[in-house]
């Protein structure tokens, strides 16, 4: 997310329109994940890039017959000598390059033909995406530590003490003090309300009070 456009709710979405039938024809999550980065970039973001890149997917693995005529004819290929489906980074290069030759209107039919209309959309995004793009992107998601660092960095100073003491306050309620919450939470509001009018106090007063 932090590679990309999207946030962490987009790629939720995605994956849960996409994630099913592209693990069913052994893509990767990381390249999963890569070309939701791709689209999001261009801003196609979350069910509506899962949805589009699960459509491509189902028309690159089960074409109709016009379509299997054209891939064919482009040189085009989607599975490789064993059956297996190569990989989407060469599918689409595989593409890009067949249809360079093409004219506009050549190449767009093309692609509906191939793709559909919805499929088109997440295809003709993808074929666009240069190498170096498809690898950046990718070895971004697949760094490790990435995650970590940016705990680290949000739980340090002050403001990751405040956030230790609020994930413990929580861990509390949620484990101890279910019986007592109506009590609690009259306290709360009333600790809330003196907090509020400490803040209303001269700033003298209230270094003071400190």
């Amino acid at each position: 997310a932090n590679g990309t456009t999207a946030d962490v709710a987009d790629f939720t979405m995605g994956i849960k329109q996409s994630g099913a039938v592209l693990s069913g024809y052994g893509v990767p999550l990381d390249d999963t994940l890569t070309m939701m980065g791709l689209l999001a970039n261009a801003g196609l973001k979350g069910s509506d890039a899962g949805t589009s890149l699960k459509t491509m997917f189902m028309s690159l693995a089960a074409p109709t017959d016009r379509a299997a005529t054209l891939l064919n004819e482009l040189g085009v290929a989607v599975y490789d000598n064993n059956g297996v489906m190569r990989s989407s980074e060469d599918i689409m290069g595989n593409l890009r390059s067949s249809l360079g030759a093409l004219s506009a209107a050549d190449r767009n039919a093309a692609m509906k033909d191939i793709f559909g209309t919805d499929g088109m959309r997440a295809a003709n995004i993808l074929m666009e995406a240069t190498a170096q793009e498809w690898t950046d992107l990718n070895e971004q998601i697949n760094a490790e530590g990435n995650a970590s660092g940016m705990a680290a960095a949000r739980m340090s100073g002050l403001a990751g003490a405040l956030e230790g003491l609020s994930g413990s306050v929580d861990t509390f309620l949620l484990s101890s003090a279910q019986p007592f919450m109506e009590s609690l939470a009259g306290w709360v509001d009333q600790i809330s309300a003196a907090i509020d009018w400490f803040g209303t106090l001269d700033p003298q007063l209230r270094t003071m009070a400190l």
